[in-house]
């Protein structure tokens, strides 16, 4: 698996990791995504072969500084009502106004 372009996500972090690889650097490209509920307490970033300065494991700055998500945030991105597992964005999600596009939930799944 290689080649891949990781952008324009929102990953929300409550539970384990961000990004978690075991494969080539060259896996793919990472930027601009927006991720959620960040703990800087913890080594969100899991990454194999080594390629941070730390090791395999680390935050989003030492993650950047490897060469990845360049252009990513940390921010919330105002999910509707994420404690009744409902994850789809607010209309005044601030992911909208960074280049997000809308999504069609009700054109995707089964139809008919």
């Amino acid at each position: 698996m290689s080649g891949n372009d990781i952008s324009g996500n929102v990953v929300d972090v409550r539970d384990g990791t961000a990004v978690h690889i075991y494969g080539p650097a060259t896996v793919g490209s990472f930027h601009n995504n927006f991720y959620s509920n960040l703990d800087a307490s913890k080594d969100m970033f899991d990454v194999w072969p080594q390629v941070m300065a730390g090791g395999g494991k680390g935050d989003l700055a030492e993650w950047k500084a490897a060469g990845y998500d360049n252009g990513s945030v940390q921010l919330d991105p105002a999910f509707a009502n994420p404690a009744a597992h409902d994850f789809s964005l607010a209309s005044n999600s601030p992911v909208y106004g960074m280049g997000f596009d809308h999504i069609p939930t009700h054109d995707i799944g089964l139809l008919g």
